[in-house]
């Protein structure tokens, strides 16, 4: 979704260690099985880049009164 969004240089990184909180949610749940904490990192593109692809974009629509 990161790279979709235009972000580059997306990273996950799981935290493994993190399981020993998520058991306490729901003791006995083995919750700590299927959820795992995260850092995502991921980078901006350049401001030229943006300004490059909005002036591609196609312009919004001219503002007309209402009941026109």
């Amino acid at each position: 979704m990161l790279r979709a969004a235009g972000f580059d240089d997306v990273s996950v990184v799981l935290k493994p260690e993190s399981a020993e909180y998520i058991k306490d949610w729901l003791p006995g749940s083995g919750a700590e099985q299927y959820v795992v904490s995260a850092n995502v990192t991921a980078r901006k593109p350049k401001a030229a880049a943006v300004a490059a692809a909005v002036s591609k974009a196609a312009p919004p629509p001219a503002n007309k009164p209402v009941g026109c």
